[in-house]
Protein backbone atom coordinates (compact mmCIF):
# COMPACT_ATOMS: atom_id res chain seq x y z
CA UNK A 1 0.00 0.00 0.00
CA UNK A 2 1.17 3.43 -0.73
CA UNK A 3 1.47 6.33 1.25
CA UNK A 4 -1.38 8.38 0.19
CA UNK A 5 -3.51 4.58 0.94
CA UNK A 6 -2.06 4.85 4.53
CA UNK A 7 -3.08 8.64 5.33
CA UNK A 8 -6.53 7.92 3.96
CA UNK A 9 -6.80 5.56 6.16
CA UNK A 10 -5.50 7.11 8.98
CA UNK A 11 -7.64 10.13 8.46
CA UNK A 12 -10.74 8.09 8.22
CA UNK A 13 -9.92 6.56 11.81
CA UNK A 14 -8.98 10.03 13.14
CA UNK A 15 -12.58 10.81 11.62
CA UNK A 16 -13.99 8.07 13.51
CA UNK A 17 -12.18 9.02 16.54
CA UNK A 18 -13.04 12.47 16.84
CA UNK A 19 -16.20 12.59 15.72
CA UNK A 20 -17.35 9.84 18.19
CA UNK A 21 -15.36 10.65 21.60
CA UNK A 22 -15.22 15.25 20.54
CA UNK A 23 -17.75 15.98 23.60
CA UNK A 24 -15.65 15.33 27.01
CA UNK A 25 -12.31 17.34 25.95
CA UNK A 26 -9.53 17.09 28.20
CA UNK A 27 -8.12 20.30 26.67
CA UNK A 28 -8.43 22.53 23.35
CA UNK A 29 -6.38 25.23 22.51
CA UNK A 30 -7.01 27.17 19.35
CA UNK A 31 -4.25 27.83 16.76
CA UNK A 32 -5.94 29.39 13.81
CA UNK A 33 -9.08 29.53 12.44
CA UNK A 34 -10.73 26.10 12.68
CA UNK A 35 -7.25 24.23 13.79
CA UNK A 36 -7.30 23.16 17.27
CA UNK A 37 -5.07 21.43 19.45
CA UNK A 38 -7.25 18.85 21.14
CA UNK A 39 -7.18 15.99 23.94
CA UNK A 40 -10.37 14.05 24.51
CA UNK A 41 -9.29 12.26 27.52
CA UNK A 42 -6.07 12.36 28.70
CA UNK A 43 -3.50 15.26 27.75
CA UNK A 44 -0.95 12.66 26.27
CA UNK A 45 -3.48 11.99 23.58
CA UNK A 46 -2.96 16.19 22.16
CA UNK A 47 -3.71 15.78 18.54
CA UNK A 48 -4.05 18.93 15.60
CA UNK A 49 -7.79 18.88 14.75
CA UNK A 50 -9.92 20.65 12.51
CA UNK A 51 -13.09 21.97 13.85
CA UNK A 52 -16.25 20.85 11.91
CA UNK A 53 -19.59 23.15 11.84
CA UNK A 54 -21.05 21.07 14.08
CA UNK A 55 -18.90 21.13 16.64
CA UNK A 56 -16.57 17.65 16.03
CA UNK A 57 -12.72 17.37 15.18
CA UNK A 58 -11.64 15.78 12.25
CA UNK A 59 -8.17 14.65 12.95
CA UNK A 60 -5.09 15.89 11.02
CA UNK A 61 -2.25 15.13 13.14
CA UNK A 62 -2.75 11.90 15.78
CA UNK A 63 -0.85 12.00 18.99
CA UNK A 64 1.12 13.18 21.21
CA UNK A 65 1.43 17.15 19.46
CA UNK A 66 3.27 18.90 21.71
CA UNK A 67 4.44 21.97 19.46
CA UNK A 68 2.71 24.36 16.48
CA UNK A 69 3.24 27.27 14.92
CA UNK A 70 1.42 29.23 12.16
CA UNK A 71 3.72 30.50 9.35
CA UNK A 72 2.15 32.32 6.38
CA UNK A 73 -0.81 29.61 5.12
CA UNK A 74 0.97 26.50 6.82
CA UNK A 75 0.77 25.23 10.39
CA UNK A 76 3.77 23.90 11.58
CA UNK A 77 3.56 21.00 14.14
CA UNK A 78 5.89 18.55 16.33
CA UNK A 79 4.74 15.56 17.31
CA UNK A 80 6.45 12.56 19.65
CA UNK A 81 4.28 9.86 18.15
CA UNK A 82 2.09 8.10 20.86
CA UNK A 83 4.43 9.82 23.34
CA UNK A 84 7.42 8.16 22.36
CA UNK A 85 9.52 11.39 23.23
CA UNK A 86 12.57 9.64 22.34
CA UNK A 87 11.09 10.17 18.50
CA UNK A 88 10.02 13.87 17.14
CA UNK A 89 8.35 14.00 14.28
CA UNK A 90 7.62 17.41 12.26
CA UNK A 91 4.41 18.45 10.20
CA UNK A 92 3.39 21.19 7.52
CA UNK A 93 -0.34 21.57 7.64
CA UNK A 94 -1.92 23.74 4.88
CA UNK A 95 -4.44 25.84 5.84
CA UNK A 96 -7.20 26.27 3.99
CA UNK A 97 -9.76 28.72 3.63
CA UNK A 98 -13.39 27.54 6.05
CA UNK A 99 -15.20 28.01 2.37
CA UNK A 100 -13.01 25.79 0.42
CA UNK A 101 -15.50 22.91 -0.70
CA UNK A 102 -15.11 19.05 -0.08
CA UNK A 103 -12.64 20.08 2.11
CA UNK A 104 -10.14 17.47 3.90
CA UNK A 105 -7.87 19.04 6.46
CA UNK A 106 -5.68 15.72 5.81
CA UNK A 107 -5.25 16.56 2.13
CA UNK A 108 -2.62 19.42 2.89
CA UNK A 109 -0.49 17.60 5.46
CA UNK A 110 3.39 16.81 4.50
CA UNK A 111 4.72 14.84 7.15
CA UNK A 112 6.36 13.23 9.24
CA UNK A 113 9.02 14.40 8.62
CA UNK A 114 12.80 14.22 10.23
CA UNK A 115 14.02 17.69 11.50
CA UNK A 116 16.43 17.65 8.32
CA UNK A 117 13.33 16.96 5.84
CA UNK A 118 11.58 19.18 7.50
CA UNK A 119 14.19 22.39 6.73
CA UNK A 120 14.15 21.29 3.67
CA UNK A 121 10.21 21.26 2.85
CA UNK A 122 9.88 24.37 4.92
CA UNK A 123 12.54 25.94 2.42
CA UNK A 124 10.61 24.35 -0.80
CA UNK A 125 7.38 26.02 0.71
CA UNK A 126 8.52 29.59 0.93
CA UNK A 127 8.57 29.16 4.71
CA UNK A 128 11.80 31.59 6.07
CA UNK A 129 11.78 30.99 10.09
CA UNK A 130 8.86 28.14 11.09
CA UNK A 131 8.73 29.03 14.88
CA UNK A 132 6.29 26.65 16.93
CA UNK A 133 4.67 29.65 19.52
CA UNK A 134 1.97 27.03 21.21
CA UNK A 135 4.23 24.39 23.46
CA UNK A 136 2.71 22.14 25.77
CA UNK A 137 5.70 21.86 28.46
CA UNK A 138 3.91 18.81 29.86
CA UNK A 139 4.33 16.66 26.55
CA UNK A 140 8.10 18.48 25.48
Amino acid sequence: MNNNGIIGIVALLNLIVFASGCQDLVEEHKVVGRYFLVATDTEDQMSLGYQTFNGGYLGIVDETVFAAGVADSFIVVKQHPHNHRDTTHFFIVRIYPDSAENYWPEAGLIGPLSRKEFEVQCAAKGIANPVFTMTIENLQ
